[in-house]
């Protein structure tokens, strides 16, 4: 396993989990039990997440990926999670930023975008 943090100016705090398995199928039946019913299981800070209607995937050969949003109402920070199967790797990247406007759309997108062809 293994992880990176860090927190830009404007506050958005973003962390990056990759977790190696035995094999690709080991990956993917990870990720399909914490993702019971379409929903992840709630990371702290955001009891209830839901579909990201505007994540289009990141399209890279021989991966795949899952965007998520914290469902309305939003608590102290707003947060955003995707989930990168990439063969027999699955990472987690987690973003908030606390406030009224929270995590924006396009910055998250583009960092799962970038873990995704890094890892691809």
């Amino acid at each position: 396993m293994a992880a990176r943090g860090w927190t830009v100016p404007d506050g958005t705090s973003t962390r990056i989990y990759l977790v190696r398995f035995n094999s690709t199928a080991f990956a993917q039946s990870f990720l399909d039990s914490i993702t019971v019913s379409g929903a992840p299981v709630p990371l702290a800070g955001a009891p209830e997440t839901v579909l990201d209607e505007g994540w289009g995937g990141g399209k890279v050969a021989g991966t795949s990926s899952y965007g998520y949003d914290e469902a309305k109402p939003y608590g102290e920070a707003r947060v955003r999670q995707a989930y990168v199967v990439a063969g027999d790797t699955l990472a987690l990247v987690v973003q908030s930023r606390k406030g009224k406007e929270g995590t924006r759309s396009v910055p998250f997108h583009q960092t799962v975008i970038l873990q995704n062809q890094l890892l691809g």
